[in-house]
């Protein structure tokens, strides 16, 4: 098995469509790159050793994008937000990070769901849930009320609810 896994929000200048279409959805990788992947399934079968086999991903996944990794305005505006968001999601208003990047709101909303697949405030409250799942892993004992704090919650309730966004996860379940 050969995966690949993009940086987050790095994933759209490999793909024909605007994240967003692809969000939620298992689609055949065939029906996004033609009968182009069937030709590298069958040279992936053949390869022997797992470093040209990279090498063969490597350079159709190039070929797929062309022009596409070259970056514009609006693609650096999006790396940005997604950094900002990764690295300090509990402390980030949308907002405040609106206003540094210097697009309306809409028009922001619009970038972001095209280049990473969900807006902005969706990708946010997974980012701060992520961080307090990674806390509560790592915690001898969990004191929800101050997980929820620390990861950008109002208190308890407010992180129970955030939590049921994601299927089959809630607090009496971790």
């Amino acid at each position: 098995m050969l995966v690949v896994a993009f940086k987050k929000g790095k994933a759209h200048p490999f793909y024909c469509l605007p994240m967003s279409e692809l969000t939620d959805h298992v689609i055949e990788a065939d029906d996004i790159f033609g009968c182009r992947v069937l030709d590298l399934r069958e040279q992936l079968l053949s390869c022997k050793a797992p470093e040209n086999m990279f090498g063969l991903v490597e350079m159709f996944l190039l070929r797929q994008a062309g022009n596409a990794l070259a970056t514009d305005i609006m693609s650096r505006c999006v790396e940005y937000a997604v950094s900002r968001m990764t690295s300090q999601p509990n402390r980030l208003g949308l907002l405040q990070l609106n206003s540094q990047i210097g697009y309306s709101q809409k028009h922001f909303i619009s970038m972001f769901k095209q280049r990473v697949g969900t807006p902005p405030k969706q990708y946010m409250k997974i980012m701060r849930f992520q961080k307090a799942v990674l806390e509560i892993e790592n915690a001898d004992s969990v004191h929800w009320s101050e997980i929820a704090l620390q990861n950008g919650f109002y208190d308890q309730a407010h992180f129970i609810n955030e939590s049921g966004i994601f299927p089959g996860l809630r607090p009496a379940n971790m």
